[in-house]
């Protein structure tokens, strides 16, 4: 989960491994939120080109289970 400026959003969803993250616009200026599901693994190489393109407010959380 993050917050991302809007104009960098087709930058960011390019990086993420997600097939269909949930992108929500924030109240406040010209910013996105970006919920994504990935692989603990992939994060370590994803995590500094979401930085790179303006991330902010990462989080990371664990999930328990998932069912497809």
């Amino acid at each position: 989960m993050m917050n991302a400026p809007k104009d960098t959003l087709d930058k960011i969803l390019a990086v993420l491994p997600s097939q269909n993250p949930i992108v929500s616009h924030l109240a406040k200026g010209d910013w996105v939120d970006i919920l994504a599901i990935m692989d603990k693994k992939v994060l370590r190489d994803v995590l500094p080109k979401l930085k790179a393109h303006g991330a902010k407010a990462i989080a990371e959380l664990p999930i328990n289970k998932i069912i497809d």
